[in-house]
């Protein structure tokens, strides 16, 4: 009796490999975690394994909630701006699934990139080992490179090089885990239609077009860039043939309609916290020069450089279709570069520009790889790629055990009680919440995630990002918080001074509302930041978006808002999970409106309302 067929392994050995590289790349974490923590939960180690900005909103929509409602002290009026095409999927399943569903589609969705990844290659090569040694090359760079972050003499140049690698094929979630996929969708469907292998063009540009339409609702930066490649590859076609015009410009218009349907009744605080500015002549100008200068960076220069001379080699030894397939991917870097200014010129408002020049690096970088094995695919054997799989194994086992190790400590282990606490006294509660540490990045964030993972819904007030609140709304629920914690006013004042963690750590409440650059910030620079604000101010890029500064009369003004308002016993969470040594809120001075009901040895106590 035949327990395995090998037929059937060698017939589809190229899928098993990619599927081991997903499952290792995914899973492996987890497996060690189950081996080294056995006891933690798995709800735990997926709020710890992952990037959680965006689960909570997700939480939302899985309700069809749109207006992001945790508080019930404050209502919103509008619904959240944020393009959210790119959660759709996620929150639909989440309503099967929970909180696991993001591990769930988190290997799902990085298996379809490698295998979109792998076609794409291999549609360029006609090699399928040659495509794999590629696709197991680009992750043994990207876990070699997370691993050099971590050696002081490393760090720098390897944060540099990762960036723009991770933000296309990594598993963050939402970006790129999910809007990769629609990005090598419409590259590979682009190269179909040039390699005219395809049986049904009007089905090519459909997707490519569905895709499009996704990006603009999801990350608007990618958009310009594929829509102007695509547009490269398909112009010529769709003039000609008027239904494969409206196949290409339908979706991407009720794309657009969507989009401005969603701003148009949106909060507009929203827009401002999540850091969008509105720019006039002046500034595009400013933005312009600014563009023009990063250009002529060294790695951009280099980048154009080996690019352009190895597409002139590859055309000069190559027939015309091989050469037009290259060519695409040298107008998706080329278009990179051109899509900041055209988003400047044609639009009066910006945010984020910095993931402009994260797409020319990757796109720079990716085209040069490609390039690069096109030149010398013949010293590229089957042995090469075991080596390259070899070496990923060892990477990504070394990788993750270096990862694990970390959170292996008493704090996961505590943090754990409280949620096996909270799961068994209060899952699926009507209470409204407040849980904070100063021991975890981003310390509310973790604990809001453990408390909504157990059916429960309010928050004493929600991050700034994730709601569609009015700025006075969550100012005012988390200064009513403050009252209820006895803060007084000269702490108060240190809390808006705190620059602990980098910023004003009191501005990272309302996301970017606070953030500045040498274009964004108040017009009165010497009179509204200190000394040092200003030279840092001064200093900081157009581009860059996260340093967080309170002016001068913003803090005057929260000053006196605090002094004059009362402690109101009504608005206050119910339970509340505070570190024992919390910075600014003493756990004594609450006891006169909380009960002590649980603690842990060292770091966490949790409070019930009398």
């Amino acid at each position: 009796m035949k327990i395995i067929n090998f037929n059937f392994l060698k017939k589809n050995d190229v899928y098993i490999h990619i599927f081991l590289l997903s499952f290792l790349y995914i899973f492996l974490k987890y497996i060690l975690s189950s081996l080294l923590l056995p006891n933690i939960d798995l709800v735990l180690k997926i709020i710890y394994f992952s990037d959680t900005e965006y689960f909570d909103i997700v939480e939302s929509l899985s309700r069809f909630d749109i207006f992001l409602i945790r508080s019930k002290f404050e209502l919103a009026e509008n619904i959240f701006g944020f393009p959210f095409f790119s959660m759709i999927f996620h929150s639909l399943i989440f309503n099967i699934f929970g909180f696991y569903s993001f591990l769930i589609l988190e290997f799902s969705f990085h298996l379809l990139i490698c295998l979109l990844l792998f076609k794409i290659f291999n549609i360029l090569f006609d090699n399928r080992y040659l495509s794999l040694t590629i696709l197991f090359s680009f992750y043994s760079l990207l876990l070699a490179l997370e691993i050099a972050m971590s050696i002081e003499n490393f760090s720098d140049i390897s944060r540099k090089i990762h960036l723009p690698i991770v933000d296309f094929i990594g598993n963050r979630f939402p970006r790129p885990i999910v809007t990769s996929l629609m990005v090598f969708l419409i590259i590979y469907n682009n190269l179909i239609i040039i390699s005219k292998i395809h049986i049904n063009i009007n089905k090519n540009i459909l997707i490519i077009s569905l895709s499009l339409m996704f990006l603009m609702n999801s990350f608007f930066f990618l958009f310009i860039n594929l829509f102007l490649s695509s547009f490269w590859v398909l112009h010529k076609k769709i003039f000609k043939d008027f239904s494969k015009l409206l196949i290409f410009t339908i979706p991407i218009s009720i794309g657009l309609i969507i989009l401005l349907l969603q701003q148009f009744h949106s909060e507009p605080d929203y827009e401002n916290r999540i850091g969008m500015l509105y720019i006039d002549f002046n500034d595009k100008l400013l933005l312009l020069n600014h563009f023009i200068k990063k250009i002529f960076q060294l790695e951009i220069i280099l980048l154009l450089l080996i690019n352009t001379i190895f597409i002139y080699l590859i055309r000069n030894n190559n027939n015309e279709i091989i050469v037009k397939k290259f060519n695409f991917l040298y107008i998706c870097f080329i278009s990179s570069i051109l899509a900041p200014f055209i988003f400047v010129i044609f639009l009066n408002k910006v945010i984020s520009l910095y993931y402009f020049w994260t797409i020319i690096k990757f796109f720079g970088f990716f085209t040069f790889i490609i390039f690069f094995y096109e030149l010398f695919k013949k010293f590229f054997t089957k042995k090469i790629f075991y080596f390259f799989l070899c070496v990923f194994v060892v990477i990504v086992i070394t990788k993750n055990f270096r990862y694990v190790s970390k959170i292996n400590n008493n704090q996961t282990f505590e943090l754990n009680e409280v949620y096996k606490f909270l799961e068994d006294k209060y899952k699926g509660s009507d209470f409204t919440f407040y849980g904070e540490t100063n021991r975890i990045k981003f310390n509310q964030r973790a604990l809001n995630l453990i408390w909504l993972s157990l059916e429960n819904r309010y928050l004493m007030y929600p991050p700034g990002f994730s709601t569609s609140l009015k700025d006075e709304q969550l100012e005012n629920l988390i200064l009513h918080f403050f009252k209820i914690m006895n803060v007084n006013d000269e702490t108060f004042f240190d809390i808006l001074n705190d620059q602990s963690c980098s910023r004003d750590c009191f501005a990272r409440y309302f996301t970017h509302k606070y953030s500045v650059n040498s274009l964004r910030h108040k017009k009165d620079l010497q009179s509204e930041y200190n000394l040092n604000d200003q030279k840092l101010i001064l200093k900081i890029a157009p581009i860059i978006w996260w340093h967080l500064r309170i002016d001068k009369t913003e803090k005057r003004r929260l000053i006196d808002k605090y002094k004059t308002m009362k402690k109101r016993p009504a608005i206050s969470p119910d339970l509340i999970v505070l570190d024992k040594n919390h910075k600014f809120f003493s756990t004594v001075d609450i006891l006169e409106n909380y009960d002590l009901i649980f603690t842990t040895s060292n770091f966490f106590n949790i409070f019930l309302k009398k």
